[in-house]
């Protein structure tokens, strides 16, 4: 991700705030909360990443794009696209396709726990992998029914039952563009 610039006015007492708790602030501000040096480096990451949502950008790591879903997760997949798309709208730039980019895993995973449960997919899948000592590149191959050099979610579904592992084809849906490099 960019870094994020110092701030301007560095004796300001200034804070990006969520409810009671901080997400960033200046010096100033943070020297006068007692304790507040403590997971000052995670809040200025979480406050960068939010600076740099409403600033509309599009490119996070894999990292930062987990850290806006955290923090976003109270808020639903259509509210945060909706603000997203709005404020996006009043910007002079160019309107290229979000789905495209790294920013799509905020309004397609509803929270943490959604994408912890693909995670836990992908990990037993690789489990079952290794138990029946196939490659990846294998079960591709396997899956490709059609044999176009290409699986869809179905052929996908398909080879994860064969291997054992039940999932349906949302989640398999699901799994692909967690996957997917944008």
């Amino acid at each position: 991700g960019e870094a994020c610039a110092l701030p301007a006015a560095p004796a300001a007492e200034v804070a990006l705030r969520l409810n009671s708790e901080a997400l960033d602030a200046t010096a100033a501000f943070v020297d006068g909360i007692a304790g507040a040096a403590e997971g000052s480096d995670y809040l200025a990451s979480i406050g960068c990443t939010c600076f740099r949502f409403i600033d509309s950008q599009l490119q996070y790591t894999k990292e930062e794009a987990n850290m806006l879903v955290r923090t976003m997760q109270l808020n639903t997949m259509q509210h945060r696209l909706a603000f997203f798309s709005a404020v996006r709208h009043c910007r002079r730039r160019k309107e290229v396709d979000w789905k495209q980019h790294s920013i799509a895993r905020l309004f397609t995973a509803a929270d943490e726990f959604h994408i912890l449960h693909l995670r836990a997919m992908l990990s037993l899948a690789r489990r079952l992998l290794q138990r029946r000592r196939i490659q990846p590149s294998d079960l591709f191959k396997l899956c490709d029914a059609d044999r176009d050099g290409l699986i869809s979610a179905a052929e996908l579904c398909a080879g994860f039952r064969w291997l054992g592992l039940e999932a349906s084809p949302e989640h398999v849906r699901e799994l692909i563009e967690l996957l997917v490099p944008l």
